[in-house]
Parts: C-alpha cells; structure tokens; sequence
C-alpha cells in the first residue's frame, strides 16, 4: 500500500510539472510497474485518478507468458478484465509462473 501510494504520487507530482510547462502540448506519462500494481484497476490507477481528481484518462496493459496448454487462464483474465489490455508472449523454457489473482 505504500509503495503504491509512492508511485502514485510520483506520477501525479510529473503530471503537475508538465501541466505547468506552458508550451501547450499534449504529453504522456509511460510508468512501467509490476503486475500487482495495476491489475482490476487497482491499486496505482486508481490513486493516481483520486489524487488528479479523475482528470486523467489512464490505459492499463497486463503482461503474461502464454503457454497453449493454458488458454482457459488467459480465458479468465478476459472475462473478469485484469487490465485494459493484455499482451501475451510465448513461454521461456523455465517453469511457467501463475498470475496474480
């Protein structure tokens, strides 16, 4: 819980600076953070949005190893969305690891 509310601060305190910045353009603010932090909408979106006052329009992507074998999870993720997008990649030869639920 703190650290997400580190990280929602942090991405708050960056999108004040570049509402400050007077140039008028359009910019976007890319945060790269582990799985547990954005799943569901949960819990860094939703700190971020509370602390802009929902003047913030976020996308979430879920990253997952996808091996055939196990399409029902994947099947899972999509009927309770996990995230905005899910982006699947092939399985490495290690052991697969189970998402977070």
């Amino acid at each position: 819980m703190v650290r997400d509310e580190g990280m929602a601060k942090t991405l708050v305190q960056r999108q004040e600076e570049i509402r400050r910045a007077a140039d008028g353009l359009r910019r976007i603010i890319l945060s790269y953070t582990g799985g547990g932090h954005i799943q569901y909408g949960l819990p860094v979106p939703k700190r971020v949005a509370r602390r802009l006052s929902g003047e913030v329009t976020q996308t979430t992507v879920y990253m997952m190893s996808f091996e055939p074998s196990r399409a029902e999870d994947v099947r899972a993720l999509l009927d309770d969305p996990i995230a905005d997008y899910l982006w699947l990649t092939p399985m490495g030869k290690a052991n697969p690891t189970k998402p977070c639920k």
